[in-house]
Formats: C-alpha cells, structure tokens, sequence
C-alpha cells in the first residue's frame, strides 16, 4: 500500500471509530460535516508521531490541514520529508 493510502487508511480508521461516523470520500470535509473535533486531531497527531515519527506541532498547524483525508495526508508526508 503506498504511503499516502495507508496514512489516509489509519487517520480514516482513527475518525470514524472515534466519532462514530462515516467518512464518504477522501475530499469530504471533515470540520464542517462536524465529522472530527479537537480531541480527535489530537489523536490523529499522536498517531502519526507513533506510526511516522513525524512531529506535528500544535502551533505549527493550520486547521485546514484536518478538512479532509487528503489534506491530513499531505500535512504527514510533508513533514515525514522535512
């Protein structure tokens, strides 16, 4: 599985069990479906620091980075490069 899918698979994994939803698409967004809360970010943070050893710093982040599953993914692989 290429590494965008699979940061995509777990962030998706990760929402929908916490939040108790369905996530339609990969472009859906996730803030105003109302689909992640701050509390669910935080856990998608702590993951990929685990998972990828990547260090998404709160005040570093920009929320539009969490609109969707594409966009979360293109934050870690940013990062994971940085």
């Amino acid at each position: 599985m290429e590494k965008r899918e699979e940061i995509k698979a777990k962030a998706r994994k990760v929402i929908e069990d916490t939040m108790n939803v369905a996530i339609q698409s990969d472009d859906e967004d996730l803030i105003k479906s109302g689909k992640i809360d701050s509390f669910t970010m935080l856990m998608l943070i702590t993951l990929m620091r685990e998972q990828y050893n990547v260090s998404l710093d709160m005040e570093d982040l920009d929320f539009d980075s969490f609109t969707s599953l594409n966009s979360f993914s293109n934050l870690v692989l940013t990062q994971a490069q940085a």
